[in-house]
């Protein structure tokens, strides 16, 4: 239930403008790989692989890394959800 909280009131804050953001420089498939890792156990539990197509010479992104982070493992939660039970995806 605090999750939902959590949500709606990034969004009230989100449409005031009152959401704030720390910014920083941080590489983004550093960022990736320790999301994938987080994740992990739920796409074994889905039949599902996680694999990572990134480059490898350091993509730096200025941004919110929390904010970032949260929305990564929203994308991979959601497509372990969908594609898992088979065995034969990867996300």
């Amino acid at each position: 239930m605090p999750g939902i909280i959590d949500k709606v009131l990034d969004l009230v804050r989100i449409e005031t403008g009152a959401l704030e953001l720390t910014k920083s420089e941080f590489e983004l498939a550093h960022l990736v790989f320790k999301v994938s890792k987080t994740v992990a156990d739920l796409a074994q539990a889905r039949k599902v692989g996680l694999s990572q197509d990134l480059p490898g010479d350091g993509l730096m992104v200025w941004a919110d890394r929390g904010r970032v982070r949260q929305a990564i493992i929203a994308l991979l939660s959601k497509c372990i959800a969908l594609i898992g039970g088979d065995g034969i995806d990867n996300c």
